[in-house]
């Protein structure tokens, strides 16, 4: 490996650490190991540039608009209550019943517009049911629906 690589590599790699740590914002973080990249030569400005993929942040920009909108509406919560309904308020039941949502929606959006539609969905389940919307379980895993209850 050239010096060039080893340089990038340990960049990456204090940016990722940055990331996962939690003690810098993430935005800054990756800002920083992009201008030492920069820095240190190993990326020019117009490769930066040219990494920038406009048409997927404006997408991105503009689905989360929609989903801000669309979360006003009220239509996240209704469909979480008619999901707990259908389940009769278990959570495994309601998982499943949000893979489902989750799967047709993919089927017709692309997946960050899935997300960014079914996140709004299962926090407001689990404002509704008052439980924790994760919980590590003893094995270290996150279970997406929790039946711990809040406080």
């Amino acid at each position: 490996m050239s010096l060039q690589q080893i340089i990038a590599i340990i960049i990456f790699l204090c940016t990722m650490g940055a990331i996962i740590t939690g003690k810098v914002h993430n935005t800054v973080a990756s800002l920083t190991g992009a201008a030492c990249l920069v820095l240190t030569h190993i990326l020019s400005i117009e490769d930066c540039i040219d990494a920038v993929d406009v048409e997927t942040i404006c997408i991105l920009v503009g689905m989360m608009l929609l989903v801000a909108v669309i979360k006003n509406s009220g239509i996240f919560e209704y469909i979480a209550i008619k999901a707990a309904k259908i389940a009769k308020g278990r959570p495994w039941p309601i998982m499943v019943i949000f893979i489902l949502i989750t799967a047709v929606c993919s089927g017709m959006l692309d997946n960050v517009t899935t997300v960014l539609l079914v996140g709004p969905m299962t926090l407001a389940i689990t404002n509704i049911l008052k439980v924790i919307p994760y919980h590590i379980s003893s094995h270290r895993s996150w279970l997406p629906i929790s039946v711990v209850p809040l406080h």
